[in-house]
């Protein structure tokens, strides 16, 4: 009984503190940057809430390979598909001229950052997948 108990709690650690990490994933300074690149000199979509959201979203951004098992048999629609939010800046669409994955800045696109299922999307020239992890 005692060896359940012990073993339950170090389950939970590891899971909350995977959770952590994850959150921490993109640091505040980039997603300050990121916002301020698809918002401009427009404070009203920069404040400490916003900052806030834009970060669980971009934490639930991965990038990989289009040979991936997790993108194996999965409905990939295009990033071209997907409209950017240039009302406040000049954007171009990332493709395979331009694609950097570790600068890849997610705000920029109107994806559905609420959808109850993860969402894959190819940008455009590239093998590479763009994972929007579903909202739990």
């Amino acid at each position: 009984m005692k060896f359940n108990s012990l073993f339950t709690v170090l389950v939970l650690n590891c899971i909350f503190t995977t959770d952590i990490q994850a959150q921490e994933k993109v640091s505040n300074t980039t997603v300050k940057s990121y916002a301020k690149e698809v918002y401009g000199t427009t404070t009203a979509y920069q404040s400490d809430e916003h900052l806030l959201e834009y970060k669980n979203y971009l934490n639930r951004v991965e990038i990989v390979t289009s040979k991936n098992e997790k993108v194996i048999n999965k409905t990939i629609k295009s990033l071209a598909s997907v409209r950017l939010k240039d009302k406040y800046a000049k954007l171009t669409y990332d493709n395979h001229l331009n694609f950097n994955k570790k600068k890849f800045n997610a705000l920029k696109y109107a994806f559905n950052f609420n959808d109850a299922k993860d969402q894959y999307f190819q940008v455009n020239g590239t093998e590479y997948i763009i994972i929007i992890k579903a909202n739990k």
